[in-house]
């Protein structure tokens, strides 16, 4: 027969080359690597010590008076288990497809606590491996009792005392012999063989109640094993969970935990009882006059920093050798707890998330969702309490977690634009012509967006690069179609920064150097390459399909019509004071292209005469009213007949005094339009500040006395 060490060198070596079997989904994502090269780049990292320092035989402090025999069923109530069990959101979720390991002093090979043995080969069907360290055999049987209960808590399939996994497989690595010596060179050998088969098995947790009786008060790293650990951990993705140690009252209440709980890679647990068993007394020396669930048991070692969580400890009933039965007390059953609960959180990452939680995951879920626990408001015993606030593991806050971590995969969309200046209902939309002076735009988005520090990354909400605004050219159309270079005569506006508030999900968009956007045609792009907080790029045009630029035609019209020239007749250059010919009408020609509904009498209407006022001066020949206001002294109105529209030359021409030509005289012209008459984008006359008047004299030629010279002959 191989001894150990060759049988499991030749192993490895098998484990490396049969790795194109390995299950797909096996491993933690933890790294962009082929999968099988994980296992490889552990081993490697890792050296055999074979260190002879014992091991202390995980014995628990032994109950001495008033025994009470409690089930796990009151462990699950503590922690919430039960809750999650019957909550719909987990149904099924039992640790199925994942496995647990084990290294203790052995365990029951055929108890039903383990599944059926269907295959008739005396070993439960979930005791999926097992082997034994110590004692170089086949044979991981347990002679102690201790093994059993902390597998059974792990993954007990009983009806009545359910482990927390009841679906996990289950491998058993025995450690200590069966007299019950141990020491940290056996241990090493099985945190070997789990590193070389932790992606074959799908392992996703490994429990150590075992310790070296030391208050350790700092993270250590000793006997050889912590780079195994560390291996487990960091490059596999394998949580390690150890027992923070029984001996508090031992070292006089003084904080700390034993090793290899005391290791920066590994977990380490402590015990709270799970209801009240009444007063309790152990061979230690440690005793509790009265109990109840969360108060932290007497024997527990604790840390401010090295303790990670606490897990019912007190007393915890579970298989024992021989298909008996055994009640034991101890942080060894509180920290199987907690490696069947990763069994739990690794299932339901895998069916909500698709992926394994990574091992800072994991630490976070299990103390931030943990119910906080005070040592010494409510303790009742023959320690020094540290009055600290510790975290005690509850699944049904662990599943709810998970669940909000569920990547949202509908893309963002905008739902709307605005600029600066309010557009009229807060909204410029699509097609839209604005008469409001624009330096900034403002998008709003449907939920959070991507928004990490420097503006700089290719999907940060914050970077200019993923916006584009373009004007038409001088062929008037739009050619630029995605987000990007310009395309035809375009021209691009500078967009200066952007800013995010991640409270109402809005990017503003300082641009064009805080100048206004001149008049014209204008197409705006939210690139598609900025993503969401759960990295979905953007839905453009509404679809429900990721990836397509958003884009938002508009126009600018803010500047105000003027009034640029006015013309007698069909002269159009006759803009002096002074007429010498006879007028029928006049004509004025305005800056640009004014409103002209149909219809003639609407009040914003080019050709409403109600818009229009012409005044003669009566016999004292000054013109008295002011300008568009009733008639004052002798003044006399002018009918104002008819008003003609030409949109292309801009040009209103406007009839009067009934086609009769005027009287020489002194007159005033006006266009009542300052708060009604406005061009097409529906900027008033003069901004509005104005009306417009034209003041003007009327002398035909018919009216001019002729001189002729004398001639003397």
């Amino acid at each position: 027969m191989l001894n150990q060490r060759s049988y499991r060198g030749i192993l490895y070596l098998g484990i490396l080359f049969m790795s194109g079997i390995l299950l797909v989904g096996s491993l933690p994502l933890l790294a962009q690597q082929d999968p099988d090269s994980l296992t490889a780049v552990a081993l490697e990292s890792i050296t055999t010590t074979d260190s002879d320092v014992p091991v202390t035989p995980p014995e628990p402090p032994q109950e001495i008076t008033n025994p009470i025999v409690p089930t796990t069923a009151q462990s699950s109530v503590v922690i919430n288990l039960d809750d999650f069990r019957s909550d719909s959101r987990f149904s099924g979720i039992d640790g199925s497809g994942v496995a647990v390991v084990v290294l203790d002093t052995g365990i029951d090979l055929d108890d039903p606590f383990f599944g059926p043995d269907n295959d008739m080969d005396g070993v439960a069907d979930r005791i999926v491996y097992h082997e034994d360290f110590a004692d170089d055999d086949d044979d991981a049987s347990d002679f102690n009792g201790h093994g059993s209960n902390v597998t059974s808590i792990v993954g007990s399939s009983d009806n009545t005392h359910t482990g927390m996994a009841p679906g996990v497989n289950l491998i058993h690595l025995k450690v200590f012999t069966n007299a019950g010596s141990g020491n940290f060179g056996m241990t090493e050998d099985a945190l070997q063989w789990v590193i070389a088969n932790a992606e074959t098995y799908n392992i996703v947790s490994v429990n150590m109640s075992l310790g070296d009786s030391v208050n350790h008060t700092s993270s250590q790293q000793l006997y050889g094993v912590s780079d195994e650990i560390n291996a487990l951990r960091n490059t596999l993705g394998v949580m390690v969970v150890s027992a923070s140690g029984n001996d508090f009252f031992g070292f006089s209440s003084a904080q700390g935990v034993s090793y290899p709980s005391a290791d920066p890679n590994s977990m380490s647990i402590g015990a709270v009882f799970d209801a009240n068993i009444g007063s309790v007394s152990y061979a230690s020396g440690a005793s509790a006059s009265s109990t109840a669930a969360d108060r932290l048991t007497p024997f527990s070692q604790r840390h401010q920093t090295l303790t990670t969580v606490f897990a019912p400890g007190a007393a915890i009933v579970g298989a024992g050798p021989g298909s008996s039965l055994t009640t034991q007390h101890g942080t060894s059953q509180a920290t199987p707890h907690i490696a069947g609960i990763i069994a739990l959180m690794q299932e339901l990452a895998l069916q909500e998330l698709g992926r394994l939680l990574t091992p800072a995951e994991i630490d976070s879920l299990l103390v931030t969702t943990g119910a906080v626990i005070n040592d010494g408001d409510d303790e009742n015993d023959n320690v020094t309490n540290t009055n600290l606030n510790f975290r005690r593991v509850d699944v049904l806050a662990i599943g709810e977690a998970i669940l909000d971590m569920v990547v949202e995969t509908v893309p963002p969309v905008v739902t709307h634009v605005d600029s600066n200046e309010d557009t009229g209902d807060s909204s410029l939309d699509d097609g839209e012509l604005t008469t409001v002076s624009i330096d900034e735009l403002t998008v709003t988005f449907n939920e959070a967006m991507n928004d990490p520090s420097g503006n700089g990354d290719a999907d940060d909400i914050t970077n200019p690069a993923n916006y584009l605004l373009v004007e038409s050219g001088s062929n008037g159309v739009l050619d630029t179609a995605v987000c990007g270079a310009t395309s035809g005569d375009d021209t691009a506006v500078t967009i200066n920064s952007v800013s995010y508030d991640d409270t109402d999900d809005e990017s503003t968009l300082a641009l064009n150097d805080s100048n206004p956007l001149s008049d014209g045609h204008y197409r705006f792009f939210v690139c598609y390459t900025v993503e969401d907080e759960a990295g979905n790029q953007l839905d453009g045009n509404g679809n429900s399909t990721a990836g397509t630029d958003f884009s938002l035609d508009f126009a600018v019209d803010h500047t105000a019509p003027e009034i640029a020239t006015v013309g007698i007749d069909g002269d159009l250059d006759a803009t002096s004071g002074l007429v010498v010919e006879p007028i029928q009408e006049l004509i004025l020609t305005f800056s640009e292209d004014v409103s002209d509904p149909s219809g003639d009498s609407d009040s914003n209407d080019v050709t409403n005469p109600a818009l229009y006022g012409l005044i003669g001066a009566g016999p004292n020949g000054v013109v008295d009213t002011a300008v568009c206001d009733t008639l004052q002294s002798d003044d006399l109105a002018i009918s104002v007949d008819s008003i003609s529209y030409d949109d292309t030359s801009y040009t209103a021409t406007v009839a009067v005094n009934g086609g009769t030509v005027l009287d020489d005289a002194n007159y005033r012209f006006e266009l009542c339009g300052g708060t009604s008459l406005t061009d097409t984008a529906g900027n008033f006359l003069n901004n509005g500040e104005s009306n417009f008047s034209f003041n003007f004299e009327v002398q035909t030629p018919e009216s001019f006395e002729i001189f002729l010279p004398l001639v003397i002959r």
